[in-house]
Order: structure tokens, then C-alpha cells, then sequence
């Protein structure tokens, strides 16, 4: 009876200890986004900080404190630091994913809350979109075109990546389960040829200008799932190189959250059957030999959801100047649920096959714990040595839900053509029934030969 209660013991203190670091912290997330929400970008950015020294963001985390960090620094104005934490942050991602790969074989029994998060693809999209701008606010054209061109061979690169991990977990699996290999399909950035293209035409290069206006024509062809809404009226008709343009770009709206969605797995004789309880998947079987009938297991997966926006216009009035009301560029929350299919799928049939496998080793440890002989007549310490065991195999499997808090929703575009001199510009953000939600007034902004941009952000 003794030994019994002591493992019950251990298995209960094993469980709570488990709890807290195998579940992802979302107060960070919530805080986080309530500063930036506000425009508290100095707080936003104390808050960070903050979260580093107390280890809420721990060592595996590292690249979510440096994106994080990088995009907040942005959000001030200091470009330079930011764009040391999000270079950080993208040969952290590098480096870390091309370990994951290696490390398949260890990641398929892990709970991925323990695993260095290693940035999703639109992470590592939107790190060098970022550290574009970064360059272009610097005057830094060199670097704005280097960090571009990094774009397009990063996505190409990383499919080949998710390709190498699939291929390394199915080696990797005993059940029989394999994880359908799906390709990425994203190669073409809208919002990245954009930027392409406004570098080209401040260096007057007109060939390169107009291959980079004509790939944002294809990305919206070829990705017309994510871009499925109205092109901007400005991009219709192609620039002049011997006029002058005031360029503007809006960020608003929060980054994209994963919550977690539970499903359920029942066996059959040679197969199973998983169902998603919450009715956003198909119920699938899978054919595994052996296996016996009659056991029911829970598990849950991350499933990332947008957030809104309270945004629905966004005016530029200029003093004695022409009012513009900017339009849609980018759709960056589409363009993170799109991209995170592909790994949503490896997560999937990772997660069922931990299942499983910690499913059926925890009916056979109960069996050992059981001494039948001597408690067949204690039923309640049998029940309690069986909450004990699900308690631990339940702490241990919660759903990743990791994200970057400081992504922002949707990016918004404009463009007017004025005459070189100092102007007086405001920027107007309206809601529902034309509430005026924020405003910002920039006093002496200069319009000049090349590249006028000006980035403004309300992040609600």
C-alpha cells in the first residue's frame, strides 16, 4: 500500500511540474497587445524586457523576445536596434529549424512546448519585410534590395525544409501513421514585390521597376486565395520616373492567435479512428496493425485564428493638397493562415501519433500499478492511481500555441503624386459608422526626388 501511494504521490507532483512548462503563457500575448494597442510602444518594449528577466520568455522562446523586440523598436522609430534584434531573431530561426530537422526523431514523442520555437513561415516572412523598412527609413537602399531578395529564396528554401522534416518523421514513426507531405505553395509576396518595385524606381532603374510591378500582379494571380480582395486603385496605372511621389504605408490590426482544438482518437481491430470534436476537420482512419479495439484517448492541436480589426478606413489629408483614402495592400493574417498549413499539417499527425503511442503506455503502466491480489477490493485507490496516470499524460500534452504578439493584421497602401516641397499631412483612422478611432499629423513633411514613405501604425 505504501509503494502505491508513493508512486501516486510522484506521479501527481510530476504532473503539476509538468504543467507549467509544457503549456504556453498567453498573459505575454495579451499584455503585450494591449500596450501596442494603445500606441504604448515604450512600455510595450519595457514589458518585453520584463518577460525576458522573469523567464516568461525562456531560452526556447528566444526567437519570439527577439521578433517581438525587433517589431516594437520598428513601431518607435529606432530603426538601427531594431534591425539588430530581428537579424538576431532570423539566424536564430535559421538555425534553429535546420536542427529540427535533424532532431525529427526526438521531436515526434515531445510535447512541442518544450521544443525552441522555431518561427512559422510567415515569421520568417515578415522579419525581412520588416528589416526592409528598417533600411529604407535608414536611406539604406543596398540593404532595403538585399533583405528583398531574401524574400523569395527563403520561402523556396523552407519548402524544401518542411519537405526534409516529413520525410525525417515518417522514418522516424512506428505506428504505421504517416504524415502526407504538403507542399508550402507560397513563393510570391505581394507586399514584398512592392517594396521591390519603390526601391527600383528611387534608383531609376525602369526595368527592374516594372519586373517588380508586374510579380505583385502574379502573386495576386497565383495566390488569389489570400489576395481576394479589390487591387489598389493606385497600383492599376504604372508610376512615372520623372514625377514625385509621396508613398504611404499602414499597419493595423493584431497578429494572428492559436488556440487550442481537442480531438478525440478511438481504436478499432488494425485501425484507428480520430475525429476532431470541434467539427473543423473531417473524421479520418488510419490503418495500423495489431492495435486492439476499445480505447479512447483525447488530444488537442493549435489552430491559428485572426483577429479583427477595428479599422475599416483609413484617410491622408494633405493641407493644401489632395485627400486619399488608402486601400488594402496586404492581407498578412491570410497570409499566415495559408503558410501555416503546411505545417499545420505535420503538427496534426505529430500530435496523434504522441497520442497514441502515450495512450496506450499509460493503460499498460496502470496495469502494472495495479496489484490486483491485494487491491481488488480498494477501488478508490485504483481510481486514484488511474487519475494519477491520465493527469500526467494530459500535462503533457498540451497544444504549442507559441505566436509573435507584435505582427500586425493588415497593411494598407496609398500613393500621391505631388510636387517637390514641405507639407502638412494628416493620417485619419475611422471605424464602424465612421468613428474617428486615431489620428497623427506630421508638421514639414519634405517631398523629393526618390523615395517619400511615410509608415504609420494603430494596431487595433
Amino acid at each position: 500500500m505504501n509503494v502505491h501511494r508513493t508512486i501516486v504521490i510522484f506521479l501527481v507532483i510530476l504532473s503539476l511540474l509538468s504543467c507549467a512548462r509544457l503549456r504556453t503563457r498567453t498573459e505575454s500575448d495579451d499584455q503585450i497587445t494591449s500596450y501596442l494597442a494603445r500606441g504604448e510602444f515604450a512600455q510595450a518594449l519595457q514589458q518585453t524586457d520584463q518577460f525576458k528577466e522573469k523567464e516568461v520568455f525562456r531560452k526556447k522562446d528566444r526567437v519570439l523576445y527577439y521578433l517581438n523586440k525587433g517589431l516594437i523598436l520598428h513601431y518607435q522609430g529606432d530603426f538601427k536596434s531594431s534591425n539588430e534584434q530581428l537579424e538576431i531573431a532570423d539566424q536564430t530561426m535559421e538555425d534553429l529549424f535546420t536542427r529540427s530537422v535533424s532532431k525529427a526523431v526526438l521531436s515526434l514523442m515531445l510535447n512541442d512546448n518544450v521544443l525552441d520555437y522555431t518561427g512559422e513561415v510567415y515569421d520568417n516572412l515578415y522579419v525581412n519585410i520588416f528589416k526592409t523598412l528598417n533600411y529604407l527609413r535608414l536611406n539604406d537602399f543596398e540593404g532595403a534590395y538585399v533583405e528583398i531578395n531574401r524574400v523569395n529564396d527563403k520561402l523556396r528554401a523552407l519548402d524544401v525544409k518542411y519537405g526534409e522534416w516529413v520525410d525525417q518523421l515518417n522514418e522516424a514513426d512506428t505506428t504505421g501513421i504517416k504524415i502526407e507531405k504538403k507542399a508550402l505553395n507560397y513563393y510570391e509576396n505581394v507586399l514584398s514585390h512592392y517594396l521591390s518595385h519603390l526601391v527600383y524606381r528611387a534608383w531609376r532603374e525602369v526595368d527592374n521597376s516594372r519586373i517588380s510591378y508586374d510579380r505583385i500582379f502574379r502573386a495576386r494571380s497565383l495566390y488569389w486565395q489570400v489576395y481576394d480582395f479589390p487591387l489598389p486603385e493606385f497600383l492599376q496605372t504604372e508610376t512615372n520616373l520623372d514625377s514625385t511621389y509621396l508613398n504611404i504605408i499602414a499597419f493595423t490590426g493584431r497578429a494572428p492567435r492559436k488556440y487550442p482544438v481537442g480531438g478525440e482518437i478511438t481504436t478499432f481491430e488494425n485501425f484507428i479512428v480520430v475525429s476532431d470534436v470541434s467539427g473543423r476537420k473531417e473524421t479520418i482512419a488510419l490503418v495500423m496493425p495489431g492495435l486492439e479495439e476499445g480505447f479512447h484517448f483525447k488530444f488537442a492541436f493549435p489552430e491559428l485564428r485572426l483577429e479583427p480589426s477595428l479599422v475599416q478606413r483609413i484617410d491622408i489629408v494633405i493641407q493644401e493638397g489632395p485627400t486619399t483614402q488608402l486601400e488594402l495592400l496586404e492581407d498578412m493574417g491570410k497570409v499566415a493562415l495559408y503558410t501555416f498549413e503546411t505545417k499545420k499539417n505535420i503538427i496534426y499527425f505529430k500530435t496523434i501519433t504522441r497520442s497514441l503511442i502515450k495512450g496506450l503506455a499509460s493503460l499498460k503502466v496502470k496495469d502494472k500499478l495495479h496489484d490486483k491480489k491485494k487491491n481488488q477490493d480498494n477501488s478508490f485507490l485504483r481510481k486514484l492511481i488511474n487519475f494519477s496516470v491520465d493527469m500526467v499524460v494530459d500535462a503533457t500534452e498540451n497544444p504549442d500555441l507559441r505566436v509573435c504578439s507584435a505582427l500586425p493584421h493588415y497593411c494598407y497602401s496609398g500613393q500621391i503624386n505631388l510636387k517637390p516641397g514641405v507639407y502638412q499631412i494628416q493620417v485619419l483612422y475611422y471605424g464602424y459608422d465612421n468613428t474617428l478611432l486615431y489620428q497623427e499629423s506630421y508638421s514639414d513633411f519634405p517631398i523629393k526626388r526618390g523615395l517619400n514613405l511615410l509608415e504609420t501604425f494603430y494596431l487595433n
